[in-house]
This record gives C-alpha cells, structure tokens and sequence, in this order.
C-alpha cells in the first residue's frame, strides 16, 4: 500500500463519519448518546499530549522556526 492509497484511504473514512454526523439522523443520535464518555479519560489523554506537544517544541532548534 503506498502513501497515497493509506492517506486518501484514511480520508474516506473520515469523510464517512463526519457525513453520519452531519446528517445527524434518529440512529446517530442514539449512538452518539450512547458513546461512552469519561472525564478522568480524557484529562489524562488531554495532559499527555499537551505534556507531549510541548516535550516536543522545547526539543526544535532555531533552524526549525524559519
């Protein structure tokens, strides 16, 4: 599989989920509410890639900023 075919592949799949989103029927809704949800989960997901994020910035040299 080439970068390509996994890129727009990838885009399909998003294009997808965000067309049953907007289209927001009876059976997406159910789902929607249904997805589960967590606080502690996501504070944790949130901190860790922020943590990442900015482990990564403070890692650029001066030639990374143009």
């Amino acid at each position: 599989m080439t970068l390509f075919t996994a890129t727009f592949l990838t885009g399909l799949v998003l294009l997808g989920c965000a067309g049953l989103l907007l289209w927001n029927g009876p059976a997406v809704g159910a789902i929607a509410r249904r997805f589960p949800r967590s606080r502690r989960a996501a504070f944790v997901t949130m901190g860790l890639g922020t943590a990442w994020t900015l482990y990564r910035v403070t890692q650029l040299g001066q030639a990374d900023f143009g």
